[in-house]
């Protein structure tokens, strides 16, 4: 074989060396980061709704923008730009997510998308219930959907590259 397709060695990683990764990762999160992320998913027992999209910003870095950071870090990232491009990407699956399963979630007492966008589709959180036990939501919260597909994009644009 000759060297230009002899592949140079990797160090292996056992089980314990991960291990001690994440140990060392998690020792290395400052509490406000673990606080913050507990923070977030308690509120999902408390909070049914985000007024703004600041809010619902709030919300996600907590609960997506946290993990995300700590997955990039045991990935090694190879620039400085990969923790922006990291928590870009969760908070867009996250939207997703939220524009996906709003029904379901509506349904549970919750929104996840802002109250502000709602809203100017020329609905109320009440009247917006009703269609979905109606079975009739998807024309109302096209202008919503809209929005959060525009975010969607943009953040799936910071993450390109990660």
């Amino acid at each position: 074989m000759t060297s230009r397709h002899r592949m140079t060695p990797r160090r292996r990683r056992t089980r314990s060396s991960r291990r001690r990764s994440l140990t060392a990762l998690g020792r290395g999160t400052s509490p406000p980061n673990r606080s913050t992320c507990f923070w977030g998913l308690r509120t999902d027992l408390e909070v049914t709704g985000y007024p703004t999209y600041a809010d619902l910003h709030e919300y996600m870095l907590a609960v997506s923008g946290q993990p995300a950071l700590w997955i990039n870090a045991v990935l090694e990232p190879s620039s400085d730009a990969a923790a922006e491009m990291a928590v870009s990407l969760s908070h867009a699956i996250y939207l997703l997510h939220f524009v996906r399963d709003f029904p379901e979630d509506l349904e549970l007492g919750r929104v996840y998308l802002p109250e502000e966008d709602i809203g100017r589709s020329g609905f109320g959180r009440r009247e917006i219930e009703e269609l979905v036990e109606q079975g009739s939501v998807r024309r109302a919260m096209r202008p919503a959907v809209r929005r959060q597909a525009s975010r969607i994009n943009r953040l799936l644009a910071v993450s390109e590259g990660w």
